[in-house]
């Protein structure tokens, strides 16, 4: 899928145990600040220690996008497993919690937030998805298990410079599979994601009529406390004669991906 990337700045934040090789530092003054520098974008490097710096930073760069415009790729040098990332302090942040903060992002960006993640079982950030709120990004690139740290920095340096030079996230992702380590990694984007989640969760729902009523008649009563049984029963009957299914998963995709922001990617 060609992705036009539209960005301005890349954010590059290293939470790593004290024997660890500092590899998100060296990406970033070696690859990241140096090119954006000759590209007239904005480099920003942050290495928080405990839960509450990491916090405190992504804080700071939510400020900078709804504040100062920054259109930010985000990029991560964190250990992790499936549950979230873990700090160097061996807090962990679940991707639960980060979500909040990358749906700010990706909101004010219309859709347009990548995130990479140089972070063993980092693919797992599809767990911060929830169909019914607007994407928390729009596409990542993550390990899809343990990875060596070695193998991590070169695909990394190698996928930077290329996106940062020739400006082309396609040319970026090649250089991944020439690199012979793309069956490693996971690169989602959102729309691939919704649709994979809602065929999913629908496939073994039945929709006709009768198992639809049977589905939700308890939580219909229950929402409508006071309500004489007779009164409920013919509300949520006229309820599933007015359903349209594919229209209600059209407007749930249309919000979710964003497109009523602008076009969608």
């Amino acid at each position: 899928m060609s992705f036009l990337l539209k960005y301005n700045g890349v954010v590059v934040i290293q939470s790593l145990f004290d024997n660890d090789k500092p590899t998100g530092k060296e990406l970033f003054d070696d690859v990241i600040s140096r090119r954006c520098s000759q590209t007239d974008k904005a480099g920003y490097f942050y290495s928080p220690t405990t839960k509450a710096d990491f916090l405190r930073d992504m804080e700071e760069i939510c400020a900078n996008v709804l504040y100062d415009d920054l259109f930010p790729i985000i990029h991560f040098e964190i250990h992790g497993n499936p549950n979230g990332l873990v700090l160097k302090s061996n807090e962990m942040v679940t991707w639960d919690e980060l979500q909040h903060y990358c749906r700010i992002i990706n909101i004010h960006v219309k859709n347009q937030l990548i995130i990479t993640l140089a972070t063993c079982y980092g693919s797992w950030i599809w767990k911060m998805i929830n169909v019914v709120l607007p994407a928390p990004y729009w596409g990542y690139i993550g390990p899809k298990k343990e990875i060596e740290e070695g193998t991590l920095m070169e695909d990394f340096q190698n996928f930077y410079d290329l996106l940062l030079t020739q400006k082309s996230w396609d040319a970026a992702l090649k250089e991944l599979v020439d690199n012979g380590n793309r069956d490693k990694y996971e690169y989602l984007h959102c729309k691939g994601i919704f649709e994979y989640h809602i065929e999913n969760k629908l496939a073994d729902i039945p929709m006709d009529k009768k198992s639809t009523y049977e589905r939700l008649i308890n939580i219909t009563t229950e929402a409508l406390p006071g309500m004489n049984v007779d009164e409920i029963k013919k509300r949520l009957n006229e309820s599933i004669d007015k359903f349209d299914r594919k229209k209600f998963i059209a407007q749930m995709k249309k919000k979710f991906l964003m497109e009523e922001r602008g076009k969608d990617a």
